[in-house]
């Protein structure tokens, strides 16, 4: 995969679209990283760890969904694009509800909205 030419728009659709797939499981966290390097940002692994700050081997590790990688090298890699590693529930009823409950926060972090309301 090339670097897309895309706008702001198209980029962040491309962007929700992957999310979408890994969420699902269609993807591995590998992949997605592979398709936002390639798509987003057209770098090579050389480059790109050069921005993360992370070696070429842990890269090709992730890519390639190869054993374990720290949670700092996954926030490294994923931040570039604005993304942090996270739990979810591997039920996907669970994880819909979640992602329900979330979109009802108004931009407030779950504890203090429910600290407001008591």
């Amino acid at each position: 995969m090339k670097k897309l030419d895309l706008s702001a728009t198209g980029r962040e659709d491309f962007l929700r679209e992957q999310l979408l797939l890994n969420l699902t499981g269609t993807i591995s966290e590998g992949e997605l990283l592979k398709r936002l390097r390639k798509g987003l940002l057209g770098m090579s692994q050389s480059d790109f760890c050069k921005l993360a700050g992370i070696s070429r081997r842990s890269l090709s590790d992730i890519e390639n969904n190869r054993g374990p990688s720290t949670t700092a090298t996954l926030n490294a890699a994923f931040g570039i694009f604005g993304l942090r590693l996270s739990l979810l529930p591997m039920n996907a009823e669970l994880t819909k509800l979640v992602c329900a409950d979330f979109q009802t926060l108004d931009g407030l972090p779950f504890h203090i909205k429910r600290f407001r309301q008591e």
